[in-house]
Parts: C-alpha cells; structure tokens; sequence
C-alpha cells in the first residue's frame, strides 16, 4: 500500500527490469510520468511505476517469459506512420493520428475479430493453392476493414483509417476477380517466390507479411508490413491528376432530340440488361422513370464515352470511374422510387459489378503504367487484370451507332458482368484428387514424409528405408501439437522463453521416437535425431543454466547450445514449418538435430 505514495517505493515493490522494458503500456506511463516533470531518469524509480501501474490502473504486473500481448492499437499506430509523407501537412496528419490511436479506442471486439479473421487467412494462405491464396488474400482484406470499422467508433473517422479501408477495399475486389482466379492451372503460390494480383506483384510485401505474423516479430513489423501491402492497392488518383469531367449541359430549346435521351429508350435497355443478368420480370415499369432522369443519363454516359475515347490512360481511367459511378446512382434512384428494381437479383447484380468496377477504376492496376494506354478497338485493354477489350467496344458501338435500347442494355449487362466476383474452382477435379490420395496413402502421410526427410538432413541426405507401418498420424499428430507449443515459446525471443521451447522441442522428439519400433529409428540419421534431442534435454534440464556455458541467446542475433551455434540451423526450421509447411520442415529439422547431437560433453546418455 505505501506504494501508493509516489517516492516511496519499498523492497518489496521490485520486479523484474527487463519486464518493465518489454510492457506495452510502460512508454506511455513513461510519456505522462515525464510530462508531468515527476519522473526523474533514474533507474531505481522504474520500480515505482510498475507498483503505480498494477495499484492505480489495475492491471497485473507482467513477469518475465509471460506471453506478449500483441496490440492492435501499436500495429494501427505503425501502419499509420509508415513510408515517407508527401507533404509537411501529411506528416503533421499521421502524427495527429497516431496519438487518437490508442489501446482504449481499438476495442477488444474489434481486436479479436481481426486476429481471427487475419489468422484464418494467413493459414489459407499458406495452404498454397489457387483457391486458398484467393481467399486468404480476401480474408486479409476484410479483416482490415473489420479492424478499422471498429476503432473508428471511438478513435474517430481518421484520415488513416479511411486510405486502408480504401485500400483493402480494392484487394478484396482483385482477389474476387477474373484475374487472380482465372491463373493457369500451372501457376501456384510459395512464399519467396511469384504472385501477382490484377496485374500488381505483391509477393514480396506478402511475404513480409507472413514472416512478422507467423515469426511473432510483434505488432510494428505487422503494421509496417501491413502498410506496405496495402499500399500496393493505393488509390491511383493520389499519383496522378485528375481529368476534369465536363459536366452534362442542359438540352437546347428546339434541338432535335435524340431517342436515347427518352424515357421508352432506358426503360427498354434496363430491363434489358435486367434480362441478362438473371431477372426477365421487366422490374423497371411505368413511372420508374422519368423524362429528367432519362436526358441527365443520356449527356453522363456520352461525357463517360468521351473520355475513353481519348484513347489515353487518364481517360480511360476517368471514363470507367464515371460510367460505373453513374449507374451506381442511377440504381440509387430507381431503388427509391420502384420497389421492383429494389428487389431485383438482376439490379443486385449490376450494383455490385458496378459497385466492384469503381473500386478497379482507382486502383493503380487499372492499366500499364504510363502517359498513354495501348487501347485502341479491336486491340487490348486489361482492368484489373480482366481483358474486357471486346466488350467494352460492343457497349461503346451500341451507344455511338444507335443500335437501339435492347442492344445497349444488353451491352451493358455483358460488359459489367466482367466484374462480378469469382470464387476460384478446386483446383483438382474430385478424381484427381481421389487418386492423389491414394498415392498418398502408399508413400505415407504428410508428417510421415517429414521424418523420413529429417532422417535424410541428419545423414548427408541419404534418405533411410522407412517402413510406411512407421510413425503412424496418431503419434505424429502429437509430435506435431508438442512442437506447435514449442515454438510458439522460441518465438517469444526471450532467454527464458527460449529455453523451455527448447527443452520441448527435445520432449517432443524424443517421445516420438521412444514411440517407435527399434527398426523403425534405426538408420543413422534416426540415431543422429535422437541423440540430438537427448543432449538438448539434458542441457535444458539444468537447475541454473549458465547462460554464457550452456545456453547463449541474444534475440535475432546468436543461439549456441554447448558452445555450438545453432541459430541458423533453428531459424531454417522455424521458417519452414510456419511459412510454408509441416511437411517441408523435414529437412532443416533433420540438419538441426544433426547439429545438436554434435555438442561436446553431453555423451554420457
């Protein structure tokens, strides 16, 4: 209780330093300490504010090896201040908010939402399929909308919050589309290597990614690179100026007039195009629409046209903004006044590809970089990945050469169809995959594979003749569970930390291989295996381990077991079983213990 009293901070009030470092909230009782001029620079008194905290705040104080915490608010904060400003007004912007962003504002709903969805992504992701990646990268979309949906209600409508919801917006809609799922059946996705979304490379920003998540490299590195991935879907309006679109002018007394500006002729192109897109009911009836709504239409879409067909990649851009946004209003109104075309799938339908389409027009993959786009009729044009050359020249040509309303609302419907989301097929028919299991089955089960390939790291690469009858999916499926804990442990990156996770890898294994016949861990990389993991046990076990003779970690620079390092050996496996996959962590796992069983001193098991 004397604790209370600030400058009187008994024995008994003393925690652990290092502690004290690593708690999130510590810097900011620090800023309010210090800007209070209460807080002298002197360690002695960091105590005190431990006891303030776990007195004052309530919460418990954290001991050394607990679990970090990882904050949303801190990641939000980093994502925020990420990448150079444009502008000293920018800067000052992402500081302001950077300091609304604060743990009390980012819900804990909000938090754990995100962490779900973001996790189940990751883990689609790394199943490394068409479909997964498809999803996985959909997830991690809406995971960042969730996210920022929910800080916005007491952190307030940032202008942070706003450009990665724009952003995540648009990955959500690549992801959906044409061009991600329609890849050729040959292209597959593994960390380091390719992927690309409407025509923008993202395996480097993805990776990084993956490797902050799933290495627990904390909540700066996952905003960063967070940050960095959504800027890849920034919107291309903020590289470029604008076109300014000329507004639509009023018609002129006594001009001759023109059928597409009537109201027979959008009746007849909407329920047209209503047709076409799965509901032939004719929802747009008498009195949906009127002769105001029908001239304001017929001057957007020919000031729409006109700008594509300046033949430049501005233009072009401006154009498909302004026709997608024009039907998007267009419904609006219509869904006011009929409640047929509320109601109808086909009017769903054509809101969502419009909808979708205006997300593509301001995203930086609308087309190639450059001050002039290679379109041209009959020739290439690529939104979002998407070649819709063919049908935006038959929606443009029923327009121009007055072809009439059921063609243009027909060629309306066809080039708006282009945009609907697409969910990826299996990427095997259900015999291929009949058979591949099969296949499986007589070379023995994903973990099986791992230990057989572990054997062959540990022994120069020599696989070993390893009965399928061997380490069985019950024995594995522990191992694999006791592991998963391990490294969650090691990648705490404390000394404390460390070792236990060591000391559970070395239990892990060796009850495996105890598990198992004598013929079964008989092989010489078995052997090297097992007696890996017994010197690690041992060493793990100590009562007081000496950190500078037996055990000597510094966090993302050096780990030596007995005197022989280990850290590359260890990182190798780590990013293998939590980047890529359980069964290609054989190997590196294999050249790990290989490595331990050669530590001196430890040969008496």
């Amino acid at each position: 209780l004397k604790c209370r009293a600030f400058g009187h901070c008994p024995c008994a009030c003393f925690f652990p330093r290092q502690a004290m470092r690593d708690a999130p909230w510590m810097q900011g009782v620090s800023v309010v300490f210090r800007q209070a001029r209460m807080l002298p620079r002197r360690r002695s008194l960091w105590p005190c504010l431990l006891a303030l905290h776990a007195v004052g705040v309530g919460g418990a104080a954290p001991a050394e090896g607990d679990d970090d915490v990882f904050s949303a608010s801190h990641m939000l904060q980093a994502a925020t201040g990420a990448g150079a400003a444009f502008s000293r007004d920018e800067a000052a912007a992402r500081r302001e908010d950077m300091q609304k962003i604060t743990d009390a504002c980012v819900g804990k709903s909000a938090t754990e939402a995100w962490r779900k969805g973001f996790q189940d992504a990751v883990t689609l992701m790394l199943q490394k399929t068409r479909r997964s990646m498809q999803h996985g990268l959909a997830g991690v979309a809406d995971s960042v909308v969730v996210l920022v949906d929910g800080a916005a209600k007491d952190c307030g409508q940032l202008s942070a919050f706003g450009r990665f919801k724009g952003q995540a917006q648009r990955l959500h809609v690549l992801a959906t589309s044409k061009s991600l799922a329609r890849l050729n059946s040959k292209v597959t996705y593994e960390p380091l290597k390719s992927l690309t979304v409407g025509d923008i490379d993202i395996h480097k920003e993805l990776n990084a990614l993956l490797v902050a998540w799933q290495l627990n490299k904390g909540a700066e590195a996952v905003g960063l690179s967070l940050a960095a991935l959504l800027k890849m879907f920034a919107e291309d309006a903020d590289v470029a100026p604008e076109i300014t679109q000329v507004a639509p002018s009023p018609p002129t007394p006594g001009a001759k007039s023109d059928e597409r500006a009537t109201v027979r002729y959008w009746t007849e192109a909407l329920n047209e195009a209503f047709k076409r897109l799965g509901d032939s009911s004719r929802p747009a009836g008498e009195g949906c629409i009127g002769e105001e709504l029908a001239q304001r239409q017929q001057q957007l879409v020919s000031a729409a046209f006109d700008l594509m067909m300046q033949k430049t990649r501005r233009g072009m851009q401006q154009g498909m903004r302004s026709i997608s946004s024009d039907i998007l209003t267009l419904l609006d109104e219509l869904g006011a006044k009929c409640e047929p075309i509320l109601k109808s799938s086909g009017a769903k339908r054509l809101r969502s590809a419009a909808d979708r389409l205006k997300v593509l027009s301001s995203s930086k993959s609308l087309l190639n970089p450059g001050g002039n786009v290679d379109y041209d009729p009959m020739k290439v044009l690529k939104i979002g990945g998407v070649d819709v050359h063919l049908e935006l020249n038959r929606f443009i040509g029923a327009w121009i050469s007055d072809r009439g309303a059921a063609a243009f609302g027909d060629g309306l419907a066809n080039f708006f169809e282009d945009f609907r989301e697409e969910d990826e097929a299996a990427d095997e028919p259900a015999d291929t995959a009949a058979a591949a299991a099969a296949a499986g089955a007589e070379q023995g089960h994903p973990l099986w594979r791992m230990v057989r390939d572990s054997m062959a790291g540990a022994n120069f690469g020599q696989h070993p003749d390893l009965a399928v009858t061997c380490f069985l999916p019950d024995a594995t499926a522990t191992f694999a569970t006791e592991m998963n804990g391990a490294i969650e442990h090691m990648l705490q990156k404390r000394k404390k930390t460390m070792q236990t996770g060591l000391k559970e890898l070395a239990d892990a294994t060796d009850k495996l291989w105890r598990s198992q016949l004598a013929a079964c861990v008989a092989s010489p990389g078995a052997q090297a295996i097992w007696t890996g993991a017994k010197k690690l046990r041992k060493v793990t076990r100590r009562t007081v381990v000496d950190y500078g003779k037996h055990i000597n970690y510094e966090a993302m620079k050096s780990l030596t077991v007995g005197g022989v390092p280990i850290h590359l050996q260890l990182n190798n496996f780590l990013a293998a079983w939590k980047l890529r996959s359980q069964e290609e962590a054989g190997n590196p796992f294999g050249e790990l213990m290989e490595t331990l069983s050669r530590v001196p001193g430890y040969d008496e098991l």
